[in-house]
């Protein structure tokens, strides 16, 4: 009897021990350059037709909080223009009293290009560079009048497949 009471005890405690001690050693292991610690705010802009939405939150300890949000309406269901665009975000900013904070711009799919591209796997090491050059022979646009990013999609001894 008394070696079951102490094996029991000894299983309670043990388990009491790991409840408390997982959660503590989480919080004394979090790094101050871990991303989910680093407090950080963002504006977040959508274009769509006939309209703009706008989210200014905020991410700390992984917690993300959308703080203000506006919709801007534009007539005939069209897309902003650039300068309607950049008026109205900065009234957003004015308005809420946002600076200094990051933005991300949401575009419509309509406004961009997927393009499929096999390289010489020789270009592997200078990757961006080659596809900077090579931009306006894959593309309509020159690497200076667009914004590009890729993706490898896969790799063997002799091509490199692209995803730009």
């Amino acid at each position: 009897m008394n070696i079951k009471r102490l094996s029991t005890l000894a299983a309670t405690s043990s388990s009491l021990f790991h409840r408390v001690w997982n959660p503590l050693w989480n919080i004394l292991s979090l790094s101050p350059a871990d991303e989910s610690v680093y407090p950080a705010k963002n504006i977040s802009a959508s274009i769509e037709r006939g309209r703009l939405s706008v989210a200014y939150g905020s991410r700390f300890l992984s917690k993300i909080t959308i703080r203000k949000s506006r919709e801007y309406t534009y007539e005939d269901d069209r897309y902003p223009q650039p300068d309607s665009l950049a008026s109205s975000l900065t009234l957003f900013l004015s308005e809420f009293g946002v600076s200094g904070v990051d933005v991300t711009l949401l575009i419509p799919k309509a406004w961009t290009i997927i393009q499929t591209v096999e390289l010489p796997a020789a270009v592997r090491e200078n990757l961006p560079e080659v596809l900077s050059y090579e931009l306006d022979r894959l593309t309509p646009f020159s690497a200076e009048n667009a914004l590009y990013d890729y993706r490898v999609i896969s790799t063997d001894a002799e091509k490199l497949r692209v995803m730009l």
